[in-house]
């Protein structure tokens, strides 16, 4: 299994496609073993990460998308940032959200 990050910049626009391949069975029966593929407008995926559940976890300029699913993953959820962030940073079990504030630092963090 693999996945892919795909960043497209035509006329000073960015979209993302992140595309799922299964090599196994499942992908056997699909045009080059692609089982998925999902594409977002005006965004930047910089990161992509698998959790020992087997979810994926895409990090992006807009928010957080996660992935579900062992032979054809599909994005489940997704969490937009609500104003800039200035990291992110994750482990097995969450992920945090550290978010650009000059009067205050905030931290906020999500189950994966």
């Amino acid at each position: 299994k693999l996945a892919v990050d795909m960043l497209d910049v035509t006329k000073g626009k960015t979209c993302s496609t992140v595309t799922f391949y299964n090599f196994g069975s499942v992908g056997q029966n699909e045009i080059d073993n692609n089982v998925g593929t999902y594409s977002y407008k005006n965004t930047m995926i910089s990161e992509l990460v698998y959790t020992e559940s087997g979810k994926l976890l895409a990090i992006s300029d807009a928010g957080l998308i996660w992935f579900d699913g062992a032979q054809k993953p599909a994005p489940k959820k997704q969490i937009k940032f609500e104003r800039e962030i200035q990291s992110v940073f994750y482990n097995n079990k969450y992920v945090g959200i550290s978010y650009s504030d000059p009067k205050r630092k905030q931290l906020a963090h999500k189950s994966l």
